[in-house]
């Protein structure tokens, strides 16, 4: 039961963030607010699963508050569907296409650059 209250906990804190991330940033053409999540989310779990999860171990708790709690909360590829899908539905071909690439390269890239930046600090520590 505990953990279920972690990964609730982490939930509401990285959910709220995102979504106070979505009012500083507006309504835009291109959905920047969740690409922005997205790319910091993706940067965090490579730096947590290399670094963090290492250093602090993967106990029972601390992975599902932040992994699954607060990064999930954070994070949506729902939302990232769903702004995909409005944009091909108002025609903004060039936009929806930018915003597939870029979620999906950024994504990739970050996850990479934050499991290299754990390993390195995890060496470095």
């Amino acid at each position: 039961m505990l953990v279920f209250l972690s990964v609730a906990a982490g939930s509401a804190v990285g959910g709220c963030l995102r979504y106070g991330i979505g009012l500083m940033l507006g309504n835009t053409s291109l959905p920047y607010a969740t690409l922005l999540c997205n790319c910091v989310g993706s940067f965090l779990i490579g730096f947590v699963s290399s670094f963090v999860l290492q250093k602090l171990g993967s106990d029972e708790f601390i992975k599902p508050l932040i992994v699954t709690g607060f990064l999930g909360g954070f994070t949506t590829f729902s939302t990232f569907s769903l702004d995909t899908l409005k944009l091909l539905q108002s025609d903004q071909l060039f936009y929806s296409i930018s915003y597939v690439l870029i979620s999906v390269v950024a994504g990739l890239l970050l996850v990479f650059a934050g499991f290299r930046l754990g390993d390195a600090l995890r060496e470095f520590l």
